[in-house]
């Protein structure tokens, strides 16, 4: 036997196999785990739909004070995202711009988020100032708003309601002016485009005319009359033809005022035309008529005409229409009182004599009042009616 053994060795332990069950929830696990990731990822595309709550932000405006989405709570909010290298988006701006001078005083809040990077941010107030933007403009250099929003490009609009939930979404540039883009808003703010519109040009021609009675028909410009209304230079042109069709309908809209009041005051006595008569110049003598700022108004408008053949139609066509009237009450009156009377001739002499005190105030408010200016026509009217029982009248 020899001095060392022969070294023996064991046989390696057999490992043993999982069972079954270790198996099957083995997977479940890595299943679930495979799940959840796949669940997460997709979370992150699923778009933002109708009825889902507009994500919270915060984002600094071109001053640098922040601005959060659920500031507006309880006010309509149209939230744009854009970019000044955005071509689309620089089409589409000024019609936003016109919307937020249109529905602002309705309860209406324009947001524009930029998304410009850091390499583009500095372009952001340039492009604002070039298309002279007055709604709030918020910049996301750092893409908070593109993940929450699960922006596919820009521009793209939400119209959120006052609960802060999102009620549209428009993908791509839209007209902001067209009637039938803002069904939506105009819902939520319970008003109609047609209103919007006419409540729009009534405030730009009481802003026109308030111009006009101070600085004249001449030194009245768009950017008087937009500072007045508080509204940006390019709403005009979206409401009228320009400045010459807005002081236009400015002297038909004062011109109206005027029969509207004499239609008024006429309907509420009995039906005798010399009272009807008598009526036109108490209208034509006391507020809302007459006041000073109307008569500076009147003054200018009659100046105006003279040069402005647009201006000098309208006026013919106003006051021989007023004229009309006033000669078929004359004639009226005449019959009614047996007076032998070339109406065409009085009238003339009446709205003569109206307006001939109109221009004395207009110049020198202090020349008489008003009471004595009013007097003098009703003195006009009784030398051509005797006062008489009109119960006896024949």
């Amino acid at each position: 036997m020899s001095d060392q053994d022969p070294v023996q060795t064991l046989p390696a332990p057999q490992r043993a196999a999982p069972s079954k069950p270790v198996i099957v929830l083995a997977s479940v696990v890595i299943l679930a785990l495979v799940f959840s990731v796949v669940w997460l990822q997709s979370s992150k595309y699923e778009p933002l739909t109708v009825g889902m709550p507009a994500p919270d932000f915060e984002l600094p405006n071109l001053g640098d004070d922040t601005v959060r989405l659920s500031d507006f709570r309880g006010k309509v909010v149209f939230l744009n995202f854009w970019a000044t290298w955005c071509k689309p988006c620089r089409e589409e701006m000024p019609s936003m711009e016109v919307l937020h001078q249109s529905l602002q005083k309705d309860g209406l809040v324009v947001l524009a988020v930029s998304i410009d990077r850091v390499t583009t941010k500095q372009d952001i107030p340039p492009f604002v100032k070039s298309l002279n933007l007055t709604f709030p403009i918020l910049v996301d250099s750092w893409g908070q708003t593109d993940k929450r929003y699960k922006l596919m490009g820009v521009p793209e609009t939400y119209i959120i309601d006052q609960e802060g939930v999102l009620q549209e979404k428009i993908i791509g540039p839209r007209d902001w002016t067209r009637l039938d883009n803002l069904k939506a808003v105009t819902q939520l703010l319970n008003v109609t485009p047609q209103t919007v519109q006419a409540d729009r040009r009534s405030e730009l021609i009481e802003a026109a005319l308030s111009i006009i009675a101070e600085h004249g028909a001449a030194e009245t410009t768009v950017g008087r009359i937009c500072d007045a209304a508080g509204v940006s230079r390019g709403l005009i042109s979206h409401y009228f033809a320009g400045k010459e069709a807005l002081l236009l309908e400015t002297y038909r809209r004062l011109s109206e005022e005027l029969a509207a009041e004499t239609a008024k005051a006429m309907k509420e006595r009995d039906g005798d035309p010399v009272d009807a008569l008598r009526a036109l110049v108490e209208v034509s003598f006391r507020p809302p008529v007459f006041e000073e700022s109307k008569m500076a108004a009147w003054l200018a408008f009659w100046s105006a005409s003279r040069g402005n053949p647009a201006l000098g139609a309208l006026n013919r066509e106003l006051y021989r229409g007023y004229r009309a009237s006033v000669t078929r009450l004359m004639a009226e009156a005449a019959r009614v009182r047996g007076v032998a009377l070339d109406a065409h001739g009085a009238a003339t002499a009446l709205t003569a004599l109206i307006d001939g005190l109109w221009l004395e105030f207009a110049l020198d408010a202090d020349a008489f009042g008003t009471d004595q200016a009013e007097a003098a026509c009703l003195d006009y009217l009784d030398r051509l009616f005797p006062l008489v029982d009109k119960d006896n009248v024949p």
